[in-house]
């Protein structure tokens, strides 16, 4: 099965085994592939960037490896095991500790079949939800409740925004936020507000001044 996905290279522009992680590389197994994921820490907190290259970008319409602004991620263990990824594939263990042993990424110009989407599920052993829908070829997992666990585009900075929050605005305003943001970032602005945050510094007072 390994050998399959590795010469599947008009679906996958990425496939590599954990266990074959290098001298801070996880290389890409397709056919004719010499490109890797960069990786540091050690197993259980692993963290990873893909290439920065422009076919990297064009596949993660996940957002995971790229935010919307195409600014390059780093990408925890967790946030691969923790999410169904439509275009990263992620093979981990069913039950805790979740060991990651597969990651793929697809090409950006895939459109999986529904044989492909099953072939897919059954080897990496996703989600039962990875999908969507409930899936006969899917897996039950231990970190998963009865649906798909969606991971979120919004940019770093508006997710950390959101987490602040004492209390969770609707979708409409967080993608408010989101634009808002992503403009501020996109027109050079978003680094000089950052700066008056320096005002907590000063005083706490002074610093709630509009």
């Amino acid at each position: 099965m390994l050998s399959y996905w590795a010469k599947q290279t008009s679906l996958l522009l990425f496939f590599g085994q954990i266990k074959n992680i290098s001298s801070g590389k996880l290389y890409n197994e397709m056919s004719g592939s010499s490109d890797y994921l960069t990786v540091t820490g050690t197993a259980g907190s692993y963290t990873f960037q893909c290439p920065n290259t422009a076919d990297y970008i064009a596949a993660d319409t996940d957002y995971i490896w790229f935010d919307s602004l195409g600014t390059q991620r780093t990408v925890d263990e967790s946030d691969l095991v923790s999410y169904d990824l439509p275009r990263t594939p992620v093979k981990y263990d069913n039950d805790t500790p979740y060991s990651i042993r597969w990651i793929a990424i697809l090409k950006s110009s895939v459109t999986l079949t529904e044989i492909q989407t099953n072939k897919l599920e059954d080897s990496f052993e996703l989600s039962l939800f990875w999908s969507g829908t409930s899936s006969d070829y899917g897996r039950t997992k231990g970190n998963r409740a009865g649906e798909q666990s969606v991971w979120s585009s919004y940019l770093d900075q508006t997710k950390s925004l959101l987490a602040r929050m004492g209390t969770e605005p609707s979708t409409a305003l967080k993608d408010l936020i989101d634009t808002t943001i992503s403009d501020l970032i996109s027109n050079d602005i978003w680094d000089y507000l950052v700066q008056f945050t320096k005002a907590n510094i000063h005083n706490e007072t002074d610093a709630k001044l509009n």
